[in-house]
């Protein structure tokens, strides 16, 4: 599951396009920016990055078109090979409880 809204392809027709509306909040200030999904691949946390969104400006959602959401799931489908990745980055780990501190 992406924590990401589709956007379907009746709303973007050709490459994305900044004329249509947040699908949240309204808006019709729309950016295009490159985003990035974490998620868990098995036992490892995995980081797709340089993902074509539209970004509302006013409430920050995220919107990906189908083609892309189509293309992320044939990534996710197919496996990912650590020999594959473009970079590796360093996570700090945190407990819930360690940092929380004693639930009353």
């Amino acid at each position: 599951m992406y924590h990401k809204t589709l956007l379907s392809d009746s709303a973007v027709t050709g490459p994305m396009t900044h004329s249509v509306n947040c699908m949240k909040c309204g808006s019709d200030k729309m950016a295009e920016q490159s985003i990035s999904i974490a998620f868990w691949a098995g036992k490892e946390p995995c980081l797709i990055r340089e993902i074509p969104a539209l970004v509302c400006e006013a409430c920050g959602e995220e919107f990906i078109s189908d083609e892309t959401a189509m293309g992320l799931d044939m990534m996710r489908g197919n496996g990912f090979r650590r020999e594959d990745a473009a970079d590796f980055i360093q996570v700090p780990v945190y407990s819930f409880t360690a940092s929380s501190g004693p639930v009353k």
